[in-house]
């Protein structure tokens, strides 16, 4: 039996990656594969909840993900290929994404599968995001922080821009506006966050900057 995986689809401007399979002679229990060129932030189920309803196990930071079962359930047969997991990345490793190694994909027989990799590398032209970089940046002061974190803006030019933080889970738990701003001094109280790390980001009309905030 042969399994393929593959990149689906990727957006760079919220930061996914949509990884598909196909399968047409065999159920799926069980896949690991290694992604080249991100740090991963989340992982989420696309597959039918109601047939395999697990979570994407990963390390925060990694590039591996592991998807398995332990309530005998499988993923059904696709002819065609069909989005299983969405992988949410906090930031670029290089600018070329693609799925680096299948290291397994276990049958519903529970026995090894032949695997391939379909598609292609996914690349990001940097041009764009290297000027938005030069001129548009914001600081985290303090990172770590425990009860009050400070965020200053810096825009080459007045903007509108939209801030969200994320927890470890990808939920928002933080979402404002500012407009007009050029540079800002923007504080924040974090004394009801729970301790971890969480996810900044900055959006405007010419794309998303993010930063890691620790908080202890």
């Amino acid at each position: 039996d042969t399994v393929a995986l593959q990149i689906m689809n990727v957006n760079f401007s919220e930061k996914f990656i949509d990884i598909g399979i196909l399968n047409p002679s065999t159920r799926v229990v069980a896949y690991e594969f290694d992604l080249h060129g991100v740090n991963i932030w989340n992982v989420e189920n696309l597959a039918d909840a109601s047939e395999y309803p697990i979570q994407p196990e990963f390390l925060l930071g990694g590039q591996k993900v592991i998807g398995i079962s332990y309530q005998d359930s499988t993923i059904r047969k696709y002819y065609e290929p069909t989005p299983i997991c969405r992988v949410h990345f906090y930031e670029l490793t290089d600018t070329v994404i693609c799925i680096d190694n299948i290291v397994d994909i276990v049958s519903g027989n529970i026995t090894q599968t032949i695997t391939r990799i379909d598609g292609e590398c996914w690349e990001y032209d940097v041009t764009g995001m290297k000027n938005f970089d030069k001129s548009n940046y914001f600081q985290l002061v303090p990172n770590p922080a425990s009860t009050e974190v400070n965020i200053q803006l810096n825009f080459s030019e007045k903007s509108d821009a939209r801030i969200i933080i994320l927890n470890s889970l990808g939920q928002n738990v933080y979402s404002g506006e500012v407009k007009n701003s050029e540079k800002q001094y923007l504080s924040f109280n974090i004394s009801e966050f729970a301790k971890g790390i969480y996810l900044v980001n900055v959006i405007t009309e010419k794309g998303m900057m993010t930063k890691k905030l620790v908080i202890n």
